[in-house]
């Protein structure tokens, strides 16, 4: 509903081809600013308030940045990160010693931090790969029969929230 405002605040202009030109667009349309501010706050959870901040000062910080480092940001060029759903731990060509980061339940958002510890091209027979080596506090529950209460949110939590 807020994308199809913004959408509708643009009337008969064309899109911007640049993010520099995007700016200057809201920098100088006030109804696209105020729904470009209602969107980020919806989509992110951030204050209406300081949603129009970062849009009033983003023209000053893209100054600040080298060159050319937003050039192509609108094009509709292939993803050039690929489809994740065929993506492979193996594609991420990592090497020990380092983390990514791992979103599991995109609803939950729950964030897990994955070191490599070892590279095994030849693996173990029988064992199933990858696998977790070592984890940190408790697993959060899986499909909990949690009621939504607000008042109630973080009780029983403790054993898994650490």
């Amino acid at each position: 509903e807020a994308a199809e405002a913004l959408r509708k605040s643009l009337g008969d202009t064309p899109p911007p081809q640049s993010f520099e030109e995007m700016l200057s667009m809201i920098s100088t349309n006030a109804e696209l600013r105020g729904q470009m501010v209602k969107l980020m706050s919806e989509q992110t959870g951030i204050p209406a308030l300081m949603a129009d901040m970062m849009l009033k000062n983003a023209d000053s910080l893209m100054g600040m940045l080298p060159e050319g480092m937003l050039e192509g940001m609108f094009d509709d060029d292939e993803d050039i990160q690929g489809d994740a759903r065929e993506a492979t731990v193996a594609s991420l060509e990592l090497v020990p010693g380092q983390s990514f980061m791992y979103l599991f339940d995109y609803g939950d958002e729950w964030r897990f931090e994955v070191k490599v510890q070892k590279i095994n091209d030849e693996g173990e027979p029988g064992v199933e790969y990858p696998r977790i080596v070592e984890a940190i506090g408790e697993a959060p529950p899986q499909y909990a029969d949690w009621e939504d209460d607000e008042d109630d949110e973080d009780e029983g939590d403790e054993e898994w929230d650490d």
